[in-house]
């Protein structure tokens, strides 16, 4: 959640002219959807108490946590080696957690996961940026090799009725929402998504992105919020 200070910065800066004002009222904007969309997770986990949840592109842990509160059971996918660190230590008390060092995508291989620019100055916050494409955030030249797991076929085997998934993938979201949209069966035991997009990073999926919101519009389960940040 932004701060009230955060949020009062930006509400004052957007009242500026020129680039500055058009900045902060972008960011503005932003906050505000995600004030309301955090509002509707939290409701949703509640919904779902009881169902399994699935956390993909976990970090740390910060909502893998609060789901596990809720969930029967958690999958919590992460492919940074320095996150997935991070991770293990703050869930290693959950019973009801299962954790994987991998990137949900589209296939079962190995892949590069690249780092940020500047990501030596603080590589625990930074992993937040981690991402298996190339957007212009990306230091090309930093990377590690990760697994990659089909996250579908991950879902579809699952025997377990899914409650929320929470999408924070670094554009790997749009192969995975493609993937989990054209498969229905899949789609009929999911009842809320919650996906980050990345138009901004990452514009040459920006056709793809339009496609994608255009189809969440039209389902009625499972419920799905595109404006997870």
């Amino acid at each position: 959640m932004h701060s009230p200070n955060k949020l009062k910065k930006y509400r004052i800066l957007s009242r500026f002219p020129g680039r500055l004002g058009r900045t902060y009222t972008h960011k503005l904007a932003r906050a505000n959807k995600f004030e309301t969309t955090q509002r509707k997770f939290f409701a949703a986990i509640n919904q779902c108490s009881g169902l399994a949840f699935v956390d993909i592109g976990a970090n740390v842990g910060k909502y893998t946590k609060l789901m596990a509160t809720h969930a029967s059971h958690v999958f919590a996918f992460e492919p940074d080696p320095v996150a997935f660190n991070g991770l293990k230590v703050s869930t290693a008390e959950l019973r009801n957690v299962e954790l994987f060092e991998a990137a949900a995508g589209s296939s079962n291989n190995k892949t590069r996961l690249y780092r940020t620019i500047r990501f030596q100055k603080n590589p625990l916050l930074r992993t937040e940026g981690s991402s298996v494409f190339t957007g212009n955030h990306i230091d090309r030249d930093n990377w590690v090799e990760v697994s990659q797991i089909d996250i579908v076929s991950f879902l579809s085997e699952l025997n377990f009725e899914i409650g929320v998934i929470k999408i924070d993938a670094e554009g790997a979201e749009v192969p995975i929402l493609e993937g989990i949209f054209d498969n229905e069966e899949l789609l009929d035991r999911i009842h809320f998504i919650f996906a980050e997009t990345h138009e901004r990073l990452l514009p040459e999926f920006n056709s793809r992105y339009e496609k994608l919101r255009e189809r969440a519009a039209q389902f009625e389960k499972p419920r799905i919020d595109l404006d997870w940040h």
